[in-house]
């Protein structure tokens, strides 16, 4: 088997490549910057460049002929909240990888990296207890009243940021794919990942970075934004064993004649911005085929954490001790107060299930930014 990874160089490829290699597939790598040493050593080539550019990537999928691909190459500007060119070429890049594959791998698996943050703030309503008497644990909104239902992949989509929208555009892309030219892809909507590996950037690996910074004599006091939203932690590499599974499940049905509605529907759309577009297409991408098996998977763990949760465990396990500081500058426009994944659909198809605990994610976290490595080996 081959796999072929864009953005391979990520905190995600990473990852899965290890995997990749461990389960004995021979690994091939695109990504636009050069990828870390312990990378590098696992692919059979990596070639730097940009999936947008159709020679380019015929001319790697045309060379690693495929078995699976999964797709993680990514273009996020956060300093340029609500521009829509970064989703623009998010989805020129997914439809010359698409197009690719469809020429020269046309029976690959595709597995294709979207987010939560398609959900956006979607309401999680109040759950019945008589409908789900002991599957669903709870988790409390901030008033103790109620208990909520963790989101599952028939919820509405509403993103309330470039990113989500960026999401939604891709999956607007990957449907119209998957219908009316048949491919075999799949879209994992993955909430928050934690882990080793995490980068700075990002709130858990921002806490690490400081941390090992304060144990190393710097400043003592660690800068937060907020900490009473709520996420699905989901450790990277129990994201990486449900992304195998995914791809190695059996292939989805496609009824042709539900795939030609889809085309036609799409077709008789007004021409307006893919942004715009993006929520509304894929709703009727989705309505169009009612008889298709499953494609679309969350993947989270199903529990709800804190950010101040997060934080003071992180903090517990510094060596030296240190303070949390509330920074407003850190503070993210278009925050949402809380999110909680069902992975049951993803659970059903593959068998899979979360096996790392949340306070091993966080410790792993810790430990590894401790040891200055900036992907596993």
């Amino acid at each position: 088997m081959r796999a072929l990874i864009t953005g391979i160089g990520g905190f995600v490829g990473g990852h899965l490549s290890a995997l990749l290699r461990q389960e004995g597939f021979e690994v091939w790598g695109i990504d636009r910057l050069p990828v870390a040493a312990g990378v590098a050593n696992r692919a059979v080539a990596i070639e730097l460049g940009d999936v947008c550019d159709p020679a380019f990537t015929d001319r790697i999928v045309q060379a690693a002929r495929p078995t699976h691909v999964f797709h993680f190459a990514w273009e996020f500007d956060p300093s340029r909240i609500g521009s829509t060119d970064a989703a623009n070429r998010n989805v020129l890049g997914l439809t010359v990888l698409l197009e690719s594959i469809g020429a020269s791998a046309r029976h690959a698996r595709v597995m294709i990296a979207s987010s939560s943050a398609v959900y956006g703030a979607t309401e999680q309503r109040p759950t019945d207890k008589e409908a789900q008497p002991k599957q669903t644990t709870a988790y409390r909104i901030s008033d103790g009243a109620l208990d909520r239902q963790p989101i599952d992949e028939d919820a509405p989509l509403k993103p309330i940021n470039a990113y989500g929208i960026s999401k939604v555009a891709m999956e607007t892309a990957a449907a119209s794919f998957r219908g009316p030219h048949g491919m075999n892809i799949v879209v994992t909507r993955t909430f928050n990942l934690l882990g080793p590996g995490m980068p700075s950037r990002l709130f858990a690996g921002s806490l690490a970075a400081q941390i090992v910074a304060a144990e190393r004599g710097g400043p003592r006091t660690i800068k937060v934004g907020r900490l009473d939203s709520s996420r699905d932690y989901i450790d990277v590499r129990d994201a990486a064993r449900a992304y195998l599974a995914l791809a190695m499940a059996s292939k989805p049905t496609i009824d042709e004649r539900d795939a030609a509605q889809v085309d036609v529907a799409l077709a008789s759309q007004p021409a307006v911005d893919v942004c715009d577009a993006a929520p509304a297409h894929l709703a009727l991408a989705l309505a169009s085929q009612p008889t298709q098996e499953p494609w679309v998977f969350n993947v989270c763990a199903g529990a709800a954490h804190s950010c101040r949760e997060l934080a003071d465990e992180m903090v517990a396990l510094a060596s030296v001790p240190v303070t949390l500081d509330h920074d407003a500058s850190r503070l993210q426009s278009g925050d949402i107060d809380y999110q909680r994944g069902s992975s049951a659909r993803l659970q059903r198809t593959t068998g899979w299930t979360p096996a790392i605990a949340f306070s091993t994610s966080v410790r792993d976290t810790l430990d590894h930014a401790r040891r200055k490595e900036s992907l596993p080996e």
